[in-house]
């Protein structure tokens, strides 16, 4: 039997359905699950919203099953599970945390989604050694993420499940979705919250504001909250920010 504390460490992907018309989908980082939103799709569901935190393929399980999935695979997840919920919702919106929040970005397009919240984009710029990464594959096989908050600082039950590190070949995979929305953000049309933490060590400075500078919609908002790094729906303002992501699609219906 699942205990309550099992329910906040499991990976695994998970739905919280009602009988409303309101539906979020989440969709967690790289080498991250869907665990790391569960205190957050509590929080939506208490709130009226219908939540499902999806599991991007390669997470969730061991590092080494990244090396059998692409960035096709992480959208083609992503879309058939908004359609999922376009099956029963009438109003889906999208929040996404670091890699996810490009995936966010790209499905709010293909789908005319009217409101997404990002959370900690990685914005990264191209650089010489994104062009070495297919030689170099054969002899580094590991990317060392590092940076981000320490766990120490997550009340508990909240936490994150993630891998520590990721095969290299994964990288470019992640890269191209970078690029993908770097091209692509004029599309999106409608209303955008950016959530950065003021400690990220992950993501590069500016991040929040390259986005933003991007997006062409004028309804769009940025936000920084003082006592968090990298991992937003856990870290030390998660209940500041929790409110405001719901706030935000409550008020942009």
């Amino acid at each position: 039997m699942e205990t309550k504390d099992d329910y906040y460490i499991n990976p695994e992907a998970f739905t919280l359905h009602n009988d409303g018309q309101k539906a979020v989908l989440l969709i967690h980082g790289f080498s991250g699950s869907a665990g790391e939103f569960k205190g957050f799709a509590d929080y939506l569901f208490r709130n009226g919203y219908a939540v499902s935190a999806i599991l991007l393929p390669g997470h969730g399980t061991i590092p080494e099953d990244m090396k059998k999935v692409t960035w096709k695979d992480w959208l083609d997840k992503s879309q058939a599970s908004y359609d999922e919920l376009q099956k029963k919702y009438k109003d889906i919106y999208i929040i996404g945390q670091s890699m996810g929040s490009l995936i966010s970005i790209l499905l709010g397009i293909k789908n005319k989604t009217k409101t997404v919240v990002v959370m900690s984009p990685p914005m990264f710029k191209p650089e010489w050694r994104w062009y070495i990464i297919p030689v170099a594959r054969y002899f580094i096989k590991w990317y060392v993420i590092e940076g981000g908050t320490d766990p120490s600082g997550y009340a508990p039950p909240f936490t994150t499940i993630s891998y520590p590190h990721v095969p290299i070949e994964a990288l470019p995979h992640f890269l191209h979705l970078v690029q993908m929305v770097r091209s692509q953000a004029k599309e999106y049309s409608g209303a955008l919250l950016i959530m950065i933490g003021k400690h990220d060590g992950i993501i590069p400075q500016g991040s929040g504001e390259e986005l933003y500078s991007l997006i062409t919609s004028k309804d769009k908002y940025i936000a920084y909250f003082e006592h968090s790094a990298h991992s937003l729906p856990v870290d030390g303002d998660r209940e500041q920010v929790w409110e405001m992501a719901c706030k935000f699609l409550d008020t942009h219906p």
